[in-house]
């Protein structure tokens, strides 16, 4: 009878991680790093954050298939092993960095910390002596661009139980009436806090992520790393909510050099995005000479050149490309997977050695995930027919990065 011991359950959640396309745990501790020089650049980076120094953050380019996702799933175990607070966020239909506000409200509930399985910081804040308050920088309002966020902290410390899980919430982006907040300032004896507090506003949305930087360093973690997928997506929004995408991009990577929380974002991008529409063609003009010229007709020359600078800063070496892998990284890694496969259904006999020159020869030039799809399949029809299969993979493409029409439009 078959066991399922621990190597074996790892090696089934490793296969089957593979599988998916979706990278696990237990893939980002088995696979050796095949881009030390680029992850070292990321290593780098949130050292400098361990030292209140805070980083620049950086677009991480690369082909379809190439391994945007691994490589950020790798950064985020690199940034929980030193301490930190991870949002991987993935953009789609629903989250797109056209609005801060519902970004904020992805990116904040499902942190990840290096002591916790449960995203989020509910049981940390839970724990919390409201009297260390006046040890941080919370309390000092002028600190950020709305005093609201911090004096939800300062009454979450200082509510019931029932209060603290709504004001939790609040923190978290389901925001609350203003009504709300005050009746609960009322019950704690912190209604004058309130007092001639402005309305919040969308454009006030950068007080969140100041104050929830501060409240996870306040938990006892270093800082807050955000990582952001399918950034390529920004390609299909309208030309304006392009230009807030872009602007807000550039906030979170602090390019503008005025974030003043030590929050370092990395983003995932398709080199789609610079070929198709960065880029200016026959047909149709790029972004690299939209954006900025519709920034100054709407908002001025500083917003123009802000925008200017951001495209140049993206296409620079501080922005790295993954590179393809080349056979002496290929090999190594097919040869692995085949020995995880059998260890997760555990086969005694090794494939034939064909199995991996029909990998090799009919994927040549293909994304790695291509080869990996290639591999499993070659071994799960060899395993169960005892045959070697030539692979015939079909051909690769994304969507075409199509444009849509702005009908809300918001903007940071």
């Amino acid at each position: 009878m078959n066991t399922y011991n621990e190597e074996r359950l790892k090696a089934i959640e490793i296969i089957e991680s593979l599988r998916s396309g979706v990278p696990s745990r237990a893939l980002m501790s088995a696979v050796d790093d095949l881009r030390p020089q680029v992850l070292n650049l990321i290593r780098g980076d949130l050292d400098r954050l361990l030292s209140n120094d805070v980083p620049e953050g950086r677009l991480i380019w690369a082909g379809y298939g190439q391994g945007k996702s691994h490589f950020l799933r790798m950064a985020e175990q690199l940034a929980l092993g030193k301490n930190f607070a991870v949002s991987y966020v993935t953009l789609n239909r629903q989250v797109s960095l056209n609005n801060l506000t519902r970004f904020y409200q992805i990116a904040a509930p499902f942190i990840r910390t290096p002591d916790s399985n449960i995203p989020g910081l509910m049981n940390q804040l839970s724990r919390v002596d409201r009297n260390v308050l006046t040890e941080t920088p919370i309390q000092n309002q002028e600190r950020y661009v709305h005093p609201l966020p911090a004096i939800v902290v300062e009454l979450l410390l200082h509510s019931s139980e029932e209060d603290f899980h709504s004001l939790y919430h609040h923190l978290m982006g389901d925001f609350l009436p203003i009504a709300e907040v005050r009746r609960l300032a009322r019950i704690a004896n912190l209604e004058h806090l309130l007092r001639q507090v402005e309305r919040f506003k969308q454009e006030h949305i950068p007080a969140h992520f100041g104050v929830l930087e501060d409240v996870i360093r306040l938990c006892g973690y270093r800082g807050w790393v955000i990582l952001i997928d399918e950034t390529e997506l920004i390609g299909r929004l309208g030309r304006v909510s392009r230009l807030s995408a872009y602007r807000n991009l550039n906030w979170l990577l602090n390019w503008r050099k005025d974030m003043i929380c030590p929050v370092y974002t990395l983003a995932a991008v398709a080199s789609s995005l610079q070929q198709d529409v960065f880029s200016s063609s026959n047909r149709r003009e790029g972004d690299r000479d939209t954006i900025p010229r519709i920034a100054g007709e709407r908002f001025g020359q500083e917003v123009e050149e802000e925008m200017t600078k951001f495209f140049n800063r993206a296409l620079i070496e501080d922005c790295p490309t993954l590179t393809a892998f080349g056979d002496n990284q290929l090999i190594p890694l097919l040869q692995q997977i085949a020995e995880w496969y059998r260890r997760a259904f555990t086969h005694e006999r090794e494939p034939q050695p064909d199995w991996l020159n029909q990998v090799m020869v009919n994927v040549k030039g293909k994304p790695v995930r291509t080869y990996i799809r290639a591999t499993l399949e070659v071994l799960d029809h060899y395993y169960l027919t005892g045959r070697i299969i030539p692979v015939q993979p079909d051909l690769l493409i994304e969507h075409p990065m199509e444009e849509k029409q702005d009908n809300n439009v918001v903007e940071q």
